[in-house]
């Protein structure tokens, strides 16, 4: 019988052919994009990394969800991470977090429980973190839509069990969160920004690779590492909201939550239909949320591009040199955090993630807990031995 490596070892040829073909796309293109680019003046630089004495803070978020024989355990948690040369707000001590744990019977509606318990958790730290610089973790609308789309899709037993994780009685604070991440204050005051690392857009390369090249895949990630040299960033352009969601919520075509958090519930919508209703203009003068791509001063020219998302007004930013010099100075002060070329996001947002990793470990102290203390040799041995049933 053969192998599966054996299987696909005798078709490696065909499979290298594949990724040549793709791979080989840029390499062909890419003198001339380049000079397409810089003629466009679609490639701008933005100045040497500075903070100017600002405080800048990245939330970031873990979730384990463990099937055992008896329910799922969860644990879930969010902290903070501070730039290595920002002024600070925090000190060792005193990093914020916040954490939960809970066993439930076994639910496909469990993974998405989590997952916006813990978006819940991370819109809250934004809204306790004083820093002028804030990153938010994944995508900027990320945390906002997990809640949504929690909401959107479940029963009632789930949205009950996500209110009582969060804690009903604080539920002013993640509303204040998420009216703080979709209205920012237009002076700039404190800026909310988000640099995520899983990307898989195509908008600036649908606008560039066209014709005999139109049916292959290349993200704006992959152009823009291939296209920018350190210290480069890509033209900033206006984000759209999504317009099937929209639809969803204007035309209330989701579950009908029929438990005690009604109040709750129906302004948590009422904030995000309008939110997205703002996002979806034609006009990129009238749109709040943009992105670019930048490649960090630290790097090389194969260092991988990073994304940024963030908010603008254009009527406030005149004052601010417009959206071009906004995103250069956002840009900036990333830079200034960055320690490596080759680790695409800055020192304070590593250090949350490996906070945030944390839950692993308080996952092993919950079920080594359960262990030692369960006596029914019957339930010790479902714990051992991790069947799901």
């Amino acid at each position: 019988m053969p192998s599966i490596s054996s299987i696909l070892s005798a078709n490696i040829e065909g499979i290298i052919d594949d990724y040549t073909t793709h791979a080989g796309v840029l390499s062909k293109l890419a003198p001339t994009l380049r000079e397409h680019l810089e003629e466009t003046k679609k490639i701008l630089p933005f100045p040497q990394g500075s903070l100017d004495g600002k405080s800048l803070v990245a939330i970031d978020g873990g979730r384990l969800k463990e099937d055992m024989a008896g329910g799922d355990l969860m644990v879930i948690g969010a902290t903070a991470g501070e730039g290595h040369s920002s002024q600070p707000t925090y000190n060792e001590e005193t990093i914020p977090a916040e954490a939960y744990a809970v066993v439930l019977p076994h639910r496909v509606a469990n993974e998405k429980l989590a997952g916006g318990i813990m978006s819940a958790f991370e819109l809250r730290m934004l809204e306790l973190a004083t820093a002028d610089v804030q990153i938010i973790d994944g995508a900027y609308v990320n945390n906002v839509s997990q809640v949504l789309f929690l909401l959107l899709d479940n029963d009632d037993e789930t949205i009950d069990a996500f209110f009582k994780a969060i804690d009903y009685d604080k539920d002013e604070l993640l509303r204040t969160s998420m009216r703080k991440v979709m209205y920012p204050p237009r002076d700039y005051s404190r800026t909310l920004i988000a640099l995520p690392k899983s990307d898989t857009a195509r908008i600036y390369s649908q606008e560039l690779i066209h014709d005999d090249y139109a049916q292959h895949v290349i993200s704006d990630r992959i152009l823009a590492s291939r296209m920018l040299l350190p210290g480069e960033m890509f033209l900033p352009r206006n984000i759209a909201s999504n317009n099937v969601l929209i639809t969803r919520l204007e035309k209330g075509n989701f579950r009908t939550y029929n438990g005690e958090h009604k109040a709750l519930y129906k302004d948590m919508f009422s904030m995000m239909l309008e939110y997205f209703r703002r996002m979806n203009h034609e006009n990129t003068e009238e749109g709040i949320l943009w992105t670019t791509y930048f490649k960090p001063n630290v790097g090389t020219p194969q260092s991988k591009a990073m994304k940024i998302e963030f908010p603008y007004y254009p009527v406030a930013g005149k004052e601010h040199g417009g959206v071009v010099e906004h995103a250069q100075k956002l840009i900036s002060m990333v830079d200034a955090d960055m320690i490596d070329g080759f680790v695409i996001e800055p020192w304070c947002q590593y250090m949350a993630d490996v906070r945030a990793k944390d839950v692993s470990a308080a996952k092993e102290i919950i079920k080594n807990y359960l262990i030692s203390t369960t006596e029914d040799s019957y339930d010790l041995a479902g714990l051992l031995r991790n069947y799901r049933t």
